[in-house]
Order: structure tokens, then C-alpha cells, then sequence
């Protein structure tokens, strides 16, 4: 890319057309880019904008380009030179496939212990709440029934109360 021009505090000044091109995209995405992230632009005497894009993310999109080659290229069932070698050496994928099925185990193995130990957390919860709730219901039957003496007191002091309200001279009468 002849586009590249390192500064020296870790950005590089790209024009929209070799930000497309290093994202893969059209100019016009490249813009909407550069908006969203808000980077400084430099207008060229040639007329061209040139955009401060940080390093990191200019790293971080060539290595998604170069996975994503990677994943389409065994899609498409092409092998790398590196992988060739490795390949011949293999009989028939045997021994590929015992180290792919050895590791899928060692890999179920923790998930099962994971899913043991979450179990046996979950039955612990599971009991403190039981444990949580009676002893709740319990609290909740003592305060009913408190209330409901609570409550005759109460009636008993205002039926006391209802007989001092009467009349005095009501009183000598009884």
C-alpha cells in the first residue's frame, strides 16, 4: 500500500480507499467508519483526505483478514504448504483424529467436573432456601399469631375505653 505513511505516535494516515480495501469494503463504509470513530482527517494538496487511523486497529483488521483467508481457503479445501508436510505424514488421518477425539474428551472430562461441581453448589443453594423458608414460616406463624392477640388486647382496650366515655351520671347507675 502505497498509501502507508507511519507517523510516530502509533497511527498510520490512510485515504478511504486504502481503508476499503484493508477492511475489505467499500469507500463509502470506510467513511461511515471514520465518522463513528471520530479520527482526525488531513485534507492533501492533491486533493486527497488522509485519515489517522491507530496502529492497533490497522493490525487488528490484516489479522482478521488473514483468518478469515485461512478459514476460506480450507473451506475450499486448499491446504497450506505447512500443513501439506503434516498431512503426508499421517497415515490416512489416524493419528489426526485420536489427538482430535483425545482432546474432545480431556475437554468433556472438565465439563463434566464443572457441571458436578456447579450441581452439587446449585443442591447447597437448594437447601439453605428450604432451610431459609421454614424457618421464615415458622417466624411468619409466631408473628400471626402475636398479631392475633395483638388484636384482642386492642379490642379489650377499647371496649374499657368505650365504658369511661359514657356519660358520668351513666356511671352512677351501675
Amino acid at each position: 500500500m502505497a498509501d502507508l505513511e507511519p507517523d510516530g505516535g502509533g497511527i498510520q494516515w490512510l485515504s478511504y480507499d486504502a481503508i476499503a480495501a484493508l477492511r475489505g469494503t467499500g469507500r463509502d463504509a470506510a467513511m461511515r467508519l471514520v465518522r463513528r470513530q471520530r479520527w482526525p482527517l488531513r485534507y492533501e494538496d492533491d486533493g486527497e483526505v488522509r485519515v489517522a487511523v491507530p496502529d492497533p486497529f490497522c493490525q487488528g483488521v490484516a489479522a482478521k483478514r488473514r483468518i478469515r483467508g485461512q478459514e476460506h481457503s480450507h473451506a475450499a479445501g486448499q491446504v497450506g504448504p505447512e500443513e501439506q508436510g503434516a498431512a503426508e505424514a499421517l497415515p490416512d488421518g489416524e493419528e489426526d483424529r485420536s489427538a482430535a477425539v483425545k482432546a474432545l474428551s480431556e475437554h468433556i472430562a472438565a465439563l463434566r467436573q464443572q457441571l458436578s461441581v456447579a450441581q452439587e453448589t446449585a443442591a447447597d443453594q437448594e437447601e439453605q432456601l428450604r432451610h431459609d423458608l421454614d424457618t421464615a414460616s415458622t417466624q411468619l406463624g409466631k408473628m400471626q399469631t402475636e398479631l392475633a392477640a395483638a388484636r384482642l388486647r386492642a379490642a379489650a382496650f377499647q371496649a374499657t375505653l368505650a365504658l369511661d366515655q359514657r356519660p358520668f351520671w351513666r356511671r352512677w347507675l351501675r
